[in-house]
């Protein structure tokens, strides 16, 4: 056994990482870590993937496809479609200028 400490923070006692756990370290609440250690299989779904990557959780509302937690005006399907972090809290109108910059020509 041995004590893990990751970037100073102290994870608890656990045997040395093995490849037949899943390992997920969530850090989207402010102030804490989340370490979560399963024997099953990661999901091969890869919007449950990214639901677990981005909000540690599949059936909370945060993750709901239809939600748009951040309030950008884009729901967590599509911000997943376009390959985006739904945790960003730049607005949809930053992300996708309307305008694309000007092409100078030399």
């Amino acid at each position: 056994m041995a004590v893990w400490c990751i970037t100073g923070v102290n994870i608890g006692r656990l045997a040395r990482p093995t490849r037949s756990y899943t390992y997920t370290i969530d850090t989207n609440t402010s102030g804490q870590v989340k370490l979560d250690v399963s024997n099953g299989s990661p999901p091969s779904d890869p919007y449950t993937q990214w639901q677990l990557l981005y909000f540690g959780c599949t059936g909370c509302s945060k993750a709901a496809g239809g939600a748009d937690p951040c309030g950008k005006g884009m729901s967590n399907t599509n911000q997943f479609l376009a390959g985006l972090d739904p945790t960003n809290m730049l607005p949809c109108s930053e992300l996708f200028p309307s305008h694309p910059p000007a092409m100078t020509s030399s």
